[in-house]
């Protein structure tokens, strides 16, 4: 959360919100303000999400493999 100067409010970007259920195929999330007593305006929208969850998997597969490439020269003890 971010403060807002010069007010008592926090603004939330892309909080996640908590769902009921393990086999719910949306993520849910929500932007909006924190009042000072903890009070929150926001909305929330939900979404599969299926092509960016994708990308970011192999986003991090490539990171992965990139990071455990042996054919990258290394130092060795002479």
């Amino acid at each position: 959360m971010i403060r807002i100067p010069g007010t008592d409010l926090s603004l939330r970007l892309f909080d996640r919100v908590p769902t009921d259920t393990d086999n719910f195929d949306y993520d849910v999330f929500d932007i909006g303000v924190v009042h000072a007593d903890g009070g929150i305006d926001s909305i929330a929208f939900g979404g599969s999400f299926y092509s960016a969850k994708k990308a970011i998997n192999n986003m991090n597969a490539n990171a992965d493999a990139k990071g455990s490439d042996t054919s990258a020269p290394s130092a060795s003890a002479a």
